[in-house]
């Protein structure tokens, strides 16, 4: 994205001696470790909110709702990885990871 290349530019030039930039003001980076990966099952599976990538996922959260009404919850504190709101019965539907 561009904020990423805008930091790193901005982090080459300091470290390189040409600016002077406080470099604490970008978040370091984070780790994330999948853990499960969730195919949509049936065409009325379906999230409980517009969930976005690398969003935090509290435990205890319901994610998402089967068919079935089988209740799809985060049973640890999770990042939501590559959400894909328009998945079809078969396909992948979500990852949940946790930030290390």
């Amino acid at each position: 994205t561009v904020d990423v290349a805008e930091a790193v530019i901005l982090r080459a030039m300091t470290h390189a001696g040409l600016i002077d930039f406080p470099v604490e003001r970008f978040a370091p980076p984070r780790a994330i470790r999948m853990q499960t990966l969730e195919k949509k099952l049936h065409t009325g599976d379906r999230f409980e909110k517009e969930w976005r990538h690398l969003e935090e996922i509290p435990a205890g959260t319901r994610v998402a709702t089967r068919e079935s009404g089988e209740a799809l919850v985060a049973e640890s504190d999770s990042v939501m990885i590559l959400p894909k709101h328009g998945a079809k019965a078969g396909e992948e539907w979500f990852y949940l990871g946790r930030a290390e």
